[in-house]
């Protein structure tokens, strides 16, 4: 008797940067180009496009992106305080750039937002703030927000979740603080 076994093959597609589209990226994000330095920052925080990963020089061009206003750097350079990659930990710091970019709209930064409001993590702890937080990222399709969210309700009193929604309601993203749409 003959056994067959079929393993299924697994093919990752993965954006590959030539060297070339590489340098150009380094060039635009030390000219300035906020976006870039974004970019710049993923790339060394996860060893991307053939880069060896350094968390170092990955907070550093995050810092930059955040300082230049464009908000994936500050939901970024956030995160990697609140986890304490490539500097150290800082619970307040880290929380106060995530919302920087919560506050303008990011769904990934509400997302963060709900969980340190959810945790007390650089944020006094408020289930209804939490609540908030989950109610704006979920709207935006983020299905993490939208698990956490089931979950939180679950906890809340009714005028946790009443209060929880009007502010969600009252929210009005922020315009961008820096010149020139950064």
């Amino acid at each position: 008797m003959k056994l067959s076994i079929f393993i299924p093959l697994l093919f990752i597609s993965v954006s590959v940067y030539s060297e070339d589209k590489l340098s150009v990226a380094m060039e635009k994000a030390e000219k300035g180009d906020a976006a870039a330095q974004n970019r710049m920052g993923e790339i060394y925080q996860n060893g991307l496009e053939g880069v060896t990963r350094d968390e170092n020089l990955a907070y550093s061009y995050f810092k930059k992106s955040a300082e230049n206003g464009d908000i994936n750097g500050q939901s970024n350079l956030g995160h990697v305080y609140l986890a304490g990659r490539g500097v150290k930990e800082d619970l307040v710091l880290g929380t106060s750039w995530v919302l920087k970019a919560a506050e303008r709209g990011s769904q990934y930064a509400q997302f963060n937002m709900g969980k340190c409001y959810q945790r007390g993590e650089g944020v006094p702890k408020d289930d209804a703030e939490a609540y908030k937080w989950y109610l704006l990222s979920a709207a935006q399709g983020n299905t993490l927000a939208k698990w956490c969210l089931e979950d939180l309700e679950s906890k809340l009193s009714q005028s946790q979740r009443e209060d929880g929604q009007k502010r969600a309601k009252e929210f009005s993203p922020k315009k961008s603080w820096c010149l020139f749409g950064k």
